[in-house]
């Protein structure tokens, strides 16, 4: 064998997961479907190449934000694979997908919220690499008419759903009263007949020029994507809107615990357990719009204890429940007495996995090792639970064991002692 032969083997092996990755491609998105936006968005992927891919540890990066995927399916679990030539969809909420498609076929579960202004969205693979991208604009079309985007060679076109099977290859009709259409690229003919002419060069009888006027989009709005949330912790909702400006744009929230408020951009904390429905309620001068989420609040169970190194202690956090918990800016305190006291905040979006533990070490918190007791509370200052810390006393039997020391040794030993921080006076 050749040293070329030997090259192209060793790349072909090299860059054969990166081949294989390039199978899956973006080729449709519903990203602002007709009537309420909440949960009814969905993205759809296409393995173009001639082996099947696995994509359980594939994201979906939207907003910046890196969104996992999970088979909606429990058969799928352990075995999200898009088979080659095959389709698989992405959607907000599954279950509102299914309500408003028939067609069958793979479905993953992921968290998003696409923006009806535009915005870039990519498939993310299980090394963290960019494998497709879109950037999509509602200059393209399909925003708020019932159709979605769908890839047609290189163009994206404006059409009639169609996850699942295969793309249109014509747009659809969005033409406006005004004459323009919104989404295949061209402008309609005239009124006065088939003129394709600029308005200065028309010869229409009128000295006005042709307007362009494009009549106003119809109020619509989002609530957000569904939300998980821990008792005693705020959550931040913000109003998303299809105009150009907030401005003369008001909302009301409902916030499915009997609590109204006011505003584009509030929070709120949930002082008990369970599944809360939002309703937002929103109007400008001339039209109202409604949209809803859901909130899902749980009541976290996190098992507090300590482990101390010498003159220290490090604080250990266990997730004992089935659900991950975000534990961010909660509030750890170790208080000795009144003046004695330390705080350490955990930074946002700490979340402990099911069943997982995470070390706060002294380094960061500089709780000492001292009598006392160390208390962890909700973003809201509520107690949520606390532990005693009790000073070992191993010094006692140090010194028994001092008494049995060579008196001409004992300065050495004591500093040996110092060293790992287990002798004291």
């Amino acid at each position: 064998m050749t040293i070329f032969q030997k090259i192209t083997i060793f790349s072909l092996i090299l860059f054969a997961p990166l081949i294989l990755n390039a199978q899956i491609i973006i080729t449709e998105i519903m990203y602002n479907p007709d009537g309420s936006d909440s949960g009814r968005e969905w993205v759809e992927i296409y393995n173009s190449g001639t082996e099947s891919v696995d994509i359980t540890d594939y994201k979906l990066l939207e907003n910046g934000t890196n969104h996992r995927l999970s088979a909606h399916n429990p058969s799928d679990v352990d075995n999200l694979i898009v088979n080659a030539g095959g389709y698989a969809i992405i959607a907000d909420n599954p279950t509102k997908f299914l309500i408003d498609y028939s067609n069958k076929g793979l479905i993953i579960d992921s968290a998003f919220s696409l923006k009806n202004t535009g915005e870039e969205i990519s498939i993310v693979d299980s090394l963290d690499q960019v494998i497709d991208s879109f950037n999509y604009l509602p200059e393209l079309g399909a925003d708020g008419t019932g159709n979605s985007l769908q890839l047609n060679g290189s163009d994206w076109i404006p059409a009639e759903p169609t996850p699942f099977i295969v793309n249109k290859t014509e747009p659809a009709d969005e033409t406006d009263s005004g004459g323009e259409s919104n989404g295949s690229g061209s402008s309609s003919s005239s009124s006065s007949g088939s003129s394709s002419n600029s308005s200065g060069d028309s010869t229409h009888s009128s000295i006005s020029e042709l307007s362009n006027y494009k009549p106003k989009i119809d109020l619509k709005v989002s609530a957000g994507r569904e939300r998980y949330v821990s008792v005693n912790t705020e959550i931040d909702f913000e109003l998303i809107h299809n105009q150009d400006s907030d401005s003369g744009i008001s909302a009301i929230w409902s916030m499915g615990d009997g609590i109204r408020l006011k505003g584009k951009n509030i929070d709120h904390t949930y002082t008990s357990s369970g599944v809360f429905n939002i309703v937002l309620n929103a109007k400008n001068k001339e039209e109202n719009a409604v949209a809803r989420t859901k909130v899902y609040v749980s009541d976290p169970s996190i098992e507090l204890t300590y482990q101390n190194w010498g003159k220290a202690v490090d604080v250990l956090l266990k997730n004992s429940s089935n659900k991950e918990v975000n534990i961010g800016e909660f509030d750890l305190v170790f208080q000795k007495d009144d003046e004695n006291i330390e705080r350490y905040e955990i930074a946002t979006d700490t979340i402990l996995s099911p069943k997982s533990t995470i070390t706060l070490v002294s380094d960061r918190t500089e709780f000492p090792y001292s009598s006392g007791t160390i208390k962890l509370y909700y973003p809201n200052r509520k107690k949520m639970t606390e532990i005693d810390v009790i000073k070992d006393n191993n010094q006692l039997s140090i010194s028994e064991i001092l008494k049995y020391v060579d008196s001409e040794r004992l300065d050495d030993f004591k500093d040996i002692l110092d060293t790992y921080e287990l002798y004291r006076e």
